[in-house]
Order: structure tokens, then C-alpha cells, then sequence
């Protein structure tokens, strides 16, 4: 796994009980580090609580991520995330992406096997306080078992959308959308390159397909979806404070 694919990781290496058998993980609110992601991936299972706080959109797939993804949009312009806010958290909601962190998975090269790695940079990891990663006998401590393990359904939950993404597909609801935005400044802005649901689409759909995606608790995700689009108003208004201060 690259820096290119995880920005947020400085120094990803995977997690060794010989090389990390003495490491120590104590609390560090990283919040700083998120301040130039404008965009993040969030799970299905995370909109309804993400709607809450901002826009959800969907993006084309990159040769780094071959797959049509759900992000929570954090800023207007690349590298400014408007939710970080003098070295803290301003939204009620903190994508699991981000709490995984330091750690994350990837496959293992030549592998099909998933390793997990840690940011061998992060400020908490350290050699005398916080949390053992391992124990003396080389095993996994209680605090690693716990954070591999919300790893692990994490990764469950992003394959659980990239099944409801195609869902989508399939039924042809995505729509290339752009928005232009006028600051109170006068500035213009334009936010382009991402997908919603159609809306006239969806309601062009079969009776039959309305009932699979009702079961499959795909239909809620796409009113959540469409809800959280409200939130574009929010971000234009945050990014034109910001401005002024």
C-alpha cells in the first residue's frame, strides 16, 4: 500500500510482533493530520448518522480504487477540510475511517492474504506509554485483538458497499453532477467530478426493482443520500467564513 493511497499515513509498515513487540499505543486526538482531506470513504453502514453532518457523494472509480465509492465531502476545495477547526473536530460524526487510524489493512504483496499496518509515524506509538500492542510472550494484547477486530468489520462493511454501489449501477441511478457555487465574496467555485442518484430516475423505476432495493435496505441509503445533499448549503457557508477569518 502506497502513501499515494493513504495520504494519512506518513510511514505505513506492516504490524510485526518481533519489530513492534515493545510498542506502546497511548491516546493522541490526531484531528491536525485531517486538516488537507477535503473527502473521505464512508460505509453504508455510516450514513445514516454521516448524513447528519454532510454532503455523501459518490466517485468514479481511479486505478488506485477500481470501484464506484461513497465519500463524505469535508471541503470545497482539495486539501481544506472544513471540519477541522483550530486542531479539533467540528461534526458530530467522525467517519470510521478515520477512527481506524493509526492502523489499516491492505493485501499482503504477492498475497491474497489482508495484513494490517500501522503508521510507524503516528505521535501515540512510542516505546513507554499507552496500551502494549503485544504482550511479553509475543501475542496480540487485548488492545490490538480490539482494534483488528473493528478493522475487520470495517472491511466487511466496505465490501457490503461496493455490493450496494453496484446495486445502483446496475439500475443506472448515478448522475455526473457539478455545482457552482457564488460566495457571498463573489468568488466562484466549481465542485465537479462526483455522482448522486437521479432522483427522476429513481422514480422511474419498476415496481419490482423499488422492492429489491426496499429489502436489500438499499432504497434507505439512497433517501439518506439524497438528504444529506442539503448539507452543500452548510459547507458553502463554513468555507465562506473560513474565508473572511
Amino acid at each position: 500500500m502506497t502513501k499515494e493511497v493513504l495520504p494519512l499515513y506518513r510511514e505505513p509498515v506492516q504490524l510485526n510482533a518481533q519489530l513492534h513487540r515493545h510498542k506502546k499505543l497511548k491516546p493522541y486526538d490526531n484531528v491536525g493530520a485531517l486538516v488537507h482531506t477535503h473527502a473521505v470513504f464512508v460505509n453504508a453502514i455510516e450514513f445514516s448518522q454521516a448524513a447528519l453532518a454532510f454532503p455523501i457523494i459518490f466517485v468514479q472509480p481511479t486505478p488506485s480504487n477500481p470501484q464506484i465509492s461513497p465519500v463524505a465531502l469535508l471541503g470545497l476545495v482539495p486539501n481544506d477540510n472544513l471540519f477541522v477547526d483550530e486542531g479539533r473536530w467540528d461534526a458530530a460524526y467522525l467517519p470510521a475511517y478515520f477512527r481506524r487510524m493509526p492502523y489499516f489493512t491492505s493485501p499482503l504483496p504477492g498475497s491474497d492474504q489482508i495484513g494490517v499496518y500501522i503508521d510507524a509515524q503516528w505521535p501515540g506509538l512510542n516505546d513507554a506509554e499507552g496500551e502494549a500492542l503485544f504482550t511479553a510472550d509475543g501475542e496480540q494484547a487485548p488492545a490490538l485483538l480490539q482494534a483488528i477486530e473493528f478493522l475487520k468489520a470495517f472491511d466487511d462493511e466496505a465490501k457490503r458497499t461496493a455490493q450496494f454501489c453496484d446495486q445502483l449501477q446496475s439500475l443506472r441511478l448515478f448522475t455526473d453532477m457539478k455545482a457552482d457555487v457564488t460566495l457571498p465574496n463573489g468568488e466562484n467555485l466549481t465542485v465537479d467530478g462526483f455522482m448522486t442518484v437521479d432522483e427522476g430516475k429513481l422514480g422511474k423505476l419498476s415496481d419490482a426493482s423499488v422492492l429489491a432495493l426496499h429489502r436489500s435496505g438499499a432504497l434507505g441509503l439512497v433517501h439518506a443520500h439524497l438528504l444529506s445533499l442539503n448539507h452543500m448549503a452548510g459547507l458553502i457557508e463554513r468555507h465562506a467564513r473560513r474565508q473572511v477569518g
